[in-house]
């Protein structure tokens, strides 16, 4: 279990010595800092693949461990606004869609229940005063909030991180 925060050298230097590292947060002394949002489907689940999904303000989000269940953001497709921005992927969002560009934004009653068919523990989060040394980690990098729940923090697609729940 890891309790003091780790700068990113000595995390990378233990990370190339040890090579098959799982850190182990102790998230109690930032749990009022990091916020779980809406319910995501599984990455790999077909169907979403051109979806990017909305991220919400901070208001929106739950302090951790309290996810909102059955919350679906709301979302926008890639193909629909690829006519506007030749050449739109969703490796490319920041760098294709100037700051202020908009986007045809669609509720998430339209796939509701697809995405609660499809989830599988993902979720978007908040977190305030990010501590990037974790985000950056190659290894897997869970956090225990001194709850029943570990969240594990990892990639969901291009566009963000996201913490998947999982059983202790």
């Amino acid at each position: 279990m890891q309790f003091a925060l780790v700068n990113g050298q000595r995390c990378e230097a233990r990370e190339s010595f040890y090579r098959n590292l799982i850190w182990i947060l102790d998230g109690r002394s930032f749990r009022k800092s990091f916020h779980i949002g809406c319910m995501l489907p599984d990455p790999a689940s077909e169907g979403f693949e051109d979806i990017v999904w909305s991220q919400h303000a901070r208001s929106a989000y739950r302090p951790s461990p309290e996810p909102i269940e059955y919350h679906v953001p709301s979302f926008w497709r890639i193909s629909e606004s690829a006519n506007h921005y030749p050449g739109l992927t969703k490796a490319n969002i920041d760098a294709v869609i100037p700051p202020g560009g908009l986007v045809q934004v669609h509720s998430e009653r339209e796939i509701r229940e697809e995405v609660i068919a499809n989830y599988s523990g993902y979720h978007q989060f908040y977190w305030t005063r990010t501590r990037q040394t974790w985000l950056d980690a190659k290894c897997p990098v869970y956090i225990d909030f001194g709850e029943e729940l570990l969240y594990r923090l990892q990639e969901y697609d291009e566009t963000f991180t996201s913490p998947t729940r999982h059983q202790k």
